[in-house]
């Protein structure tokens, strides 16, 4: 054999090797999956999934929903780790609120953050801002004209998230108790992005959603003051307790908290 074949022979040798080695080490990536809240997707795995990814070395699929079907994801073992945007005691006691009573005493909660709660109403909106009081009142249904708080004659469309979602959990146990819930006759949506782009195609509307939601699902809206209260969303992960050293989970946690909301660029 000539020595340019025998060269040739070789470099296919060796390029079809390196070939194999990479093929070999991309496949070697062991799979994560996180399933859960909307507004910990937004703040964090929406802009950083892929640094995440790369700096735990795993194969990251993210999957956005609500913080209540992650919670029931976790407990059912169908994700290695659960997004939440309400402490994992709030998502506890609206699940019994409903009817579910679940015992997550071997979850760990691992903060990611805190991001605001933001009010929206559709820009010709004239209302500026609202009180607590006055929020109650509307999601519980005693206010139903925007007339009434200082507004035109138009009914108010309240739009919420689902309500399996960590904000709508949240906002439940701030206005209302055990016995009460806000009103049935709402919109609610799949997930919190989505109730901006409702409320930007409704004159009436009236909604509440994280201030990490992607600005293209927010700019048909107007956000309003709420002159007497601060609605703050806590950002978890959550993982079973008997993973927590688990290498891959305990790789993408360290990744995750890397990119935690006090950590971006501002």
């Amino acid at each position: 054999m000539s020595f340019l074949k025998r060269f040739a022979t070789l470099s296919v040798a060796v390029f079809s090797l390196f070939f194999a080695v990479g093929a070999q080490a991309e496949e070697k990536l062991e799979h994560v999956l996180v399933k859960g809240s909307s507004s910990v997707y937004s703040a964090i795995m929406h802009e950083y999934q892929d640094e995440i990814a790369r700096d735990a070395n795993v194969d990251l699929e993210v999957f956005s929903s609500s913080s209540g079907r992650g919670l029931r994801a976790l407990l059912a073992n169908e994700t290695d780790i659960g997004m939440i945007s309400s402490p994992l005691d709030v998502m506890v006691e609206k699940m019994a609120k409903e009817g579910r009573v679940v015992d997550a005493s071997h979850i760990q909660p691992i903060s990611v953050g805190n991001i605001n709660l933001s009010w929206v109403v559709h820009p010709t909106n004239p209302v500026q801002s609202v009180t607590k009081d006055q929020i109650y009142k509307i999601l519980n249904g005693d206010i139903t004209n925007w007339k009434d708080i200082n507004g035109i004659d138009m009914p108010i469309k309240v739009v919420t998230e689902h309500p399996t979602g960590g904000m709508f959990a949240l906002v439940d146990s701030i206005l209302f108790d055990e016995n009460s819930t806000i009103l049935e006759d709402k919109i609610a949506m799949q997930n919190g992005p989505q109730v901006g782009l409702v409320v930007s195609q409704l004159p009436g509307g009236f909604g509440f959603l994280s201030s990490a939601t992607p600005q293209d699902l927010i700019l048909g809206t107007k956000e309003i003051d709420v002159s007497d209260f601060s609605f703050e969303q806590k950002l978890f992960l959550i993982v079973n307790k008997d993973r927590m050293e688990e290498p891959k989970i305990k790789r993408t946690i360290e990744a995750s908290l890397n990119y935690s909301v006090d950590k971006q660029p501002k």
